[in-house]
């Protein structure tokens, strides 16, 4: 786990260069701009073996040490994929 920095943050931070802002929204601006239907993203052999793993993993605690926060627990491989296929789509636009 990472080393919390809560207590010892600054309100001052390095301002976001100008390079990164461009880039950032020439890539949203990609994003959203592209009318293209998209094939629907699907997962290689090896990436759905990772997926069942991290799956059966989850439910597994969902009775255990995640019984207390099942309603999140119970939607964080859906988040995760959720999330790689954003990440996927952002590398790829």
């Amino acid at each position: 786990m990472p080393k919390s920095a809560v207590g010892s943050r600054s309100f001052q931070t390095t301002p976001i260069s100008t390079k990164a802002k461009e880039g950032y929204a020439a890539l949203i601006k990609a994003l959203l701009s592209d009318d293209a239907d998209r094939e629907p993203i699907e997962l290689s052999a090896e990436a759905r073996t990772v997926l069942e793993s991290l799956f059966n993993e989850i439910e597994g605690r969902l009775n255990n040490d995640l019984s207390d926060i099942t309603d999140w627990a119970g939607k964080f491989v859906g988040a995760v994929l959720r999330i790689a296929s954003i990440l996927h789509v952002a590398q790829n636009p």
